[in-house]
């Protein structure tokens, strides 16, 4: 695991999607609106890290 400006980067993509998975349906602030969110995983060179939604903020950094 490696952290970069907040967001927490995983090795596996089977980390990250442990914690995807305990993020489901948590409220965040979405552009001003608080949605239920739908996490997903998306792979950079550091890793691979958890999006509360498409075009959100990344783990751990819960907005709501």
């Amino acid at each position: 695991m490696t952290k970069r400006k907040g967001i927490t980067y995983y090795k596996t993509r089977m980390d990250a999607q442990r914690v995807a998975d305990t993020c489901i349906d948590k409220p965040i602030l979405h552009f001003g609106e608080l949605i239920a969110a739908k996490p997903r995983v998306v792979e950079y060179e550091l890793g691979y890290a958890v999006q509360y939604c498409i075009s959100g903020a990344y783990y751990p950094q819960l907005e709501g």
